[in-house]
């Protein structure tokens, strides 16, 4: 349940769950349309250059670091994809829009949640949170598909099984 982690290998399921003491708060949207995760793999190239993998490794550790040393700015400046958004955004409708209201409202970090359609934004207030959610309701009532909006606080403990 909740929380952050990293998946180190999907075919031996291994993940690590990554706890923080950062108060944060998201906003996932989810257009109610179908992307399958088959597809949605076939549009990311299978090779990608030396500088963009630099980019998103030396992001990844970043990402990473900012969780265990509290710190919201190294994140939001690491949160920033070089690989899956700029080839997905284009298969989840108004994406951009989103995007921009995110920042905004003031969000830290927006991005695409597995392989879509949801999308989802981290905020440092629940205030922040409930200006995004707002925003994103306002914009996707005036669109074709339906859709949901959730929120709440990020689970500091990180990823792990409720009994």
């Amino acid at each position: 349940l909740g929380g952050f982690c990293l998946v180190v290998t999907q075919e031996d399921h291994l993940a690590v769950s990554l706890e923080t003491n950062l108060d944060l708060h998201y906003v996932v949207a989810h257009q109610q349309i179908e992307i399958k995760t088959s597809a949605s793999r076939t549009v990311i190239p299978q090779e990608i250059s030396l500088e963009t993998a630099i980019k998103q490794w030396s992001n990844l550790g970043g990402f990473t670091a900012a969780l265990f040393k509290n710190d919201k700015d190294l994140l939001a400046f690491c949160a920033q994809d070089f690989v899956v958004e700029t080839h997905r955004k284009s298969q989840i409708p108004h994406f951009d829009e989103l995007k921009e209201l995110a920042v905004a409202n003031g969000a830290l970090i927006f991005g695409i949640s597995g392989s879509g359609p949801s999308v989802f934004a981290l905020c440092e207030s629940n205030q922040t949170a409930m200006a995004v959610k707002e925003s994103f309701d306002k914009l996707l009532t005036k669109k074709e598909h339906d859709y949901h909006l959730y929120s709440g606080s990020v689970d500091k403990k990180g990823v792990h099984e409720l009994l």
